[in-house]
C-alpha cells in the first residue's frame, strides 16, 4: 500500500457550480462508446510517445486480472465521496444506474482491474505543477494540450477515457522516464458529481495526493508495484482502470482487439504498433504478421489493408504539404467502400464517401509536419472527424474540400491510366441469348461497378503522380450513348428509313443498362426495348476500352445503329463520341464495319439473328448505356 500520508483529495465547492452526473469530458466519448474510446486515446497517445530514436514499434499491454478491493490506493476515501455522490444525485435527479452499479462495486471484496502498458515511449515528462508538462496535460487539467505540434489530445479530455470505463469513474497512472528511470509517479483522478459529506460540500474532482501538504499538488513517487501487476522497468505510462466495465462482457479482450485492428490497421500493417491482450485465461497478441495471417477475419476492413499494398498516389495541397493517396480498385468487391483519412499517427479519422465512383477501398494520408499540425486542430475531442465549418478556422472548410477534390480526381485518374471502366448489367446472364454460343461471352468477368463515373456537372483537370514523373489527367465532362437501331422503309411498315418514332406496343420506359424484350413484355428490373430487337445488352472490355454490343434481331433486318451522347438537355447529336473502328465478330475472325460519326452502318441480319460487335474509341470514354 501507498504512504498513508497520500490519499484523494476535494477541494470544498464553496460557491462553486454544481456539477451533476453526467460529466461533460465522459460526454464526448459516449458516441464512440466505453471500449472503443479507449483504444482510440490510448492508442493515439502512445503513438505520439514513441521514444527519440527508438527502433521498434510501440508496444501495448493489456492486461485484466482480479485484485482484492483494499488493494486499491484510497479505495476507502474514494468509496465515501462515491456514496456522497450517489445520494447527491438521488436527491436532486431520482435514482442512477451508474452510482448504483459503482457503490455494490465498492461491496465486492476482489474488482476486476485493467492495466494498459506502454513500451518504447518516453513516458508523461515534466512536472505535475507545470501546466505545459505532458503528466499535469494528461492527469490534471481540462481543455489543455502539452502536446508538440502534430500531436494528439488537443482537448486535454485524454483521462476521461479511462473514467468512462471505470464503474467507479477512476483512472490510475504510473509513468517513469528515461531522464529518471529508477522513480516512477504515481497519480490518480476520479470524477464524481459535486457532493456534501456533513456540512461541507464537495467539488466532483479529487486527485490522489499528498493530503499532507495543503497549499501543494505532489503526486507520489514510489518504487514500489501498483496493486498486484508486476513492477515496470523501463520508461513507459501505465494506465489501470479499476472496477473496468469490459471485464464480463469481453473477459478476454477481443472487443479491444478488434477495435484496434478497425482503426490503427495502418500503424499495425506498417510496424509502428504492436499490440498485446493478457488475461488469466488467454493472450493474444497484434503485430504486423498476425494481422497478415487473420486480415481475412476482418472483410470490412481487408479490401483497405490491401489498399496499402499500392504504389500511393501522390499530390500537394496548399496548407498541408504532400498527401497520398493508396488505392485497391478492385470491381470484384462485394461492395462499394470508400476512403479512409488518416493523419500521422495512422489512426483512422474519419471516412470520404464519394457518390458516382466504382468500387474501391483507398486510404488517405497526410503524414506533412504541417498538414499533419492544420489536421489536428481540426478534429473534436474524439479525433474522429475534420471538422468544416469552425468559425474559428475558416481555412479548415476549404482544406476538406480540396482533400475531397484531390480524392476524386486521384481515383479517376487511376481509372483512365490503369483499367478503364466497367459497367453492371443487373441480369446480364438472363439477357444474353442462349443462340449466341459464344465463349468470349462467358469469359467476360462481370463487375459490380456503377454504370456511371463522377458528378455530372464536373470538368476537372488534375496532376496526380507516383514516386517519379508526373502523369497530366484530363477529366472530360460524362458522355451517355443510346444506341438506336432503325429499320429501312417498308412498303405498309411503321416507320421510314429516316423517321425517328417508333411504336412501342406495351413498352414501358427504359432504364438504364442493357434491356430485353419478349413478345412485348417487360423483361428482368421492368426494362422494356424497342420493337425491332429481341435481345441488346451492351458491356465494357476493360482490357482495351472497347464498348461491346450483343443484338438479336429477327432474320431480314437491316439499317443502322446511331450512338446518341446524352448530356443534362438530353440527347446531344453534335457531341463526337470518337469512334475509332467498329468491327464484327464471326465464327472464326472479326470483320470491320463502316461507321460515319456516331453511327454505326449496314447492318444486316439476312442470315441470322444475332450480332456481336466491338465499338472502340480514340479516347477513352465514361458511358452510361441504353437503347432508344
Amino acid at each position: 500500500m501507498p504512504d498513508q500520508t497520500y490519499d484523494f483529495h476535494f477541494i470544498p465547492a464553496s460557491l462553486g457550480l454544481t456539477q451533476g452526473e453526467n460529466d461533460s469530458r465522459r460526454a464526448h466519448f459516449r458516441k464512440q462508446g466505453p471500449i472503443k474510446s479507449l483504444v482510440r486515446e490510448l492508442g493515439q497517445n502512445s503513438l505520439d510517445a514513441k521514444a527519440p530514436g527508438s527502433n521498434g514499434p510501440v508496444r501495448m499491454v493489456f492486461e485484466l486480472n482480479d485484485f482484492p478491493t483494499e488493494s486499491i490506493p484510497g479505495i476507502e476515501t474514494l468509496g465515501l465521496h462515491i456514496r456522497a455522490s450517489h445520494e447527491t444525485i438521488c436527491s436532486l435527479t431520482g435514482p442512477s444506474k451508474d452510482y448504483e452499479s459503482a457503490v455494490s462495486t465498492l461491496e465486492r471484496n476482489r474488482i476486476p482491474v485493467l492495466r494498459i502498458s506502454d513500451y518504447n515511449t518516453t513516458g508523461l515528462q515534466g512536472h505535475e505543477n507545470d501546466t505545459n508538462s505532458a503528466l499535469a496535460a494528461l492527469t490534471r487539467t481540462n481543455g489543455v494540450s502539452a502536446k508538440p505540434r502534430g500531436k494528439g489530445g488537443s482537448y486535454g479530455i485524454g483521462a476521461a477515457a479511462g473514467t468512462f470505463n471505470s464503474r467507479i469513474f477512476t483512472t490510475y497512472w504510473t509513468t517513469a522516464t528515461a531522464a529518471n528511470p529508477d522513480e516512477t509517479v504515481l497519480a490518480a483522478r476520479t470524477d464524481l458529481a459535486t457532493h456534501t459529506i456533513g456540512d461541507e460540500r464537495f467539488d466532483a474532482t479529487g486527485f490522489f495526493l499528498n493530503i499532507e501538504k495543503q497549499n501543494e499538488f505532489e503526486y507520489l513517487r514510489t518504487t514500489a508495484p501498483l496493486m498486484g501487476f508486476d513492477k515496470r522497468l523501463e520508461p513507459g505510462t501505465d494506465t489501470f482502470i479499476p472496477a473496468y466495465r469490459g471485464a464480463e462482457t469481453d473477459p478476454d479482450l477481443l472487443e479491444i482487439r478488434k477495435c484496434f485492428v478497425e482503426n490503427f490497421f495502418a500503424a499495425i500493417r506498417d510496424g509502428k504498433l504492436e499490440v498485446e491482450g493478457k488475461t488469466t485465461k488467454s493472450t493474444w497478441i497484434l503485430n504486423a504478421a498476425t494481422l497478415a495471417a487473420e486480415i481475412d477475419d476482418f472483410p470490412h476492413i481487408k479490401p483497405f489493408y490491401y489498399a496499402l499494398e499500392q504504389e500511393p498516389i501522390i499530390g500537394s495541397i496548399d496548407g498541408l504539404g504532400e498527401v497520398k493517396l493508396f488505392v485497391n480498385l478492385d470491381p470484384t468487391l462485394s461492395k462499394r467502400h470508400h476512403t479512409l483519412l488518416m493523419r500521422s499517427p495512422l489512426m483512422t479519422v474519419t471516412d470520404y464517401r464519394p457518390r458516382s465512383l466504382p468500387n474501391y477501398a483507398a486510404v488517405f494520408l497526410c503524414d506533412d509536419d504541417s498538414g499533419n499540425e492544420l489536421l489536428r486542430s481540426l478534429e473534436p475531442p474524439t479525433h474522429d472527424d475534420w471538422v468544416r465549418d469552425d468559425p474559428d478556422f475558416p481555412l479548415g472548410k476549404k482544406l476538406v474540400r480540396e482533400i475531397h477534390a484531390f480524392i476524386r480526381q486521384a481515383i479517376r485518374s487511376l481509372i483512365s491510366v490503369k483499367q478503364g471502366e466497367e459497367i453492371e448489367i443487373k441480369g446480364l446472364n438472363e439477357l444474353l441469348p442462349s443462340s449466341l454460343g459464344n465463349p468470349i461471352l462467358d469469359e467476360l468477368p462481370l463487375s459490380n461497378s456503377p454504370s456511371s463515373l463522377g458528378e455530372d456537372n464536373d470538368t476537372e483537370s488534375a496532376t496526380v503522380h507516383g514516386d517519379e514523373t508526373p502523369v497530366p489527367i484530363e477529366f472530360r465532362k460524362r458522355a451517355a450513348v443510346r444506341p438506336r437501331l432503325r429499320k429501312p422503309a417498308i412498303p405498309g411498315g411503321e416507320e421510314d428509313a429516316l423517321g425517328g418514332n417508333r411504336s412501342r406496343k406495351n413498352a414501358s420506359k427504359r432504364s438504364e443498362g442493357g434491356s430485353k424484350q419478349s413478345n412485348g413484355s417487360e423483361g428482368p428490373g421492368g426494362a422494356s426495348v424497342a420493337s425491332l430487337l429481341n435481345d441488346m445488352v451492351c458491356w465494357f472490355n476493360t482490357e482495351n476500352e472497347s464498348l461491346r454490343v450483343a443484338l438479336e434481331a429477327p432474320v431480314g433486318t437491316t439499317g443502322n445503329l446511331p450512338l446518341h451522347a446524352i448530356g443534362e438537355q438530353g440527347v446531344d447529336d453534335s457531341y463526337d463520341l470518337g469512334i475509332s473502328r467498329v468491327t464484327e465478330q464471326l465464327a472464326d475472325h472479326e470483320v470491320e464495319l463502316e461507321f460515319s460519326g456516331n453511327t454505326i452502318l449496314g447492318l444486316n441480319f439476312s442470315d441470322t439473328e444475332v450480332k456481336q460487335l466491338t465499338v472502340q474509341f480514340k479516347e477513352p470514354r465514361r458511358l452510361r448505356l441504353g437503347i432508344d
